[in-house]
């Protein structure tokens, strides 16, 4: 190995080695390659500082069995004093052409912005959860088990704007 092939493998190793400075939490759940409609996935965290300011983004890692062109999700923001936010989101996750879009190859990765710019004011376990609510055109309840889904994430970081 030459030495300039050493020097950048060094270099890319550091590279990779450091830290987000910004993410605060991180958790994801797997899936067996479907999210089932009554599977919610529910995360906790504790905020440590209420001066910052967060963005809270969601992460679905799925494959090109994905039968969709969105992702409609149901999430709920839970503040320790019981208050309840929720909200219904929907997600573009395929160009017109039907290839999945995503960072990745076999495996794509969609990151989320769920929440921007917000402030854990009270001290204390929030609680978030996530629903898909997809479904077939002309159906009401949402597909039973919503294909190609691996895995759901969260990941909270600190506002790069603050």
């Amino acid at each position: 190995m030459t030495k300039k092939m050493f020097l950048i493998l060094v270099l890319l190793l550091i590279i990779s080695c450091q830290k987000n400075e910004a993410l605060v939490f991180s958790n994801y759940q797997e899936t067996p390659s479907y999210w089932h409609k009554d599977s919610i996935k529910q995360f906790s965290f504790s905020p440590q500082d209420s001066l910052s300011v967060y963005d809270l983004i969601i992460y679905i890692r799925n494959d090109q069995s994905y039968p969709f062109s969105n992702l409609l999700l149901l999430t709920k923001m839970e503040f320790p004093s019981g208050r309840i936010v929720a909200d219904t989101l929907e997600y573009k996750m395929a160009y017109p052409d039907g290839r999945i879009l995503g960072q990745g190859n076999n495996f794509k990765e969609s990151r989320l912005l769920f929440k921007e710019k917000v402030r854990f004011f009270e001290e204390g376990d929030y609680q978030f959860s996530i629903q898909h609510a997809n479904r077939k055109a002309e159906e009401v309840e949402p597909v039973g088990k919503l294909e190609g889904v691996y895995s759901i994430g969260l990941e909270i970081e600190r506002n790069s704007q603050e």
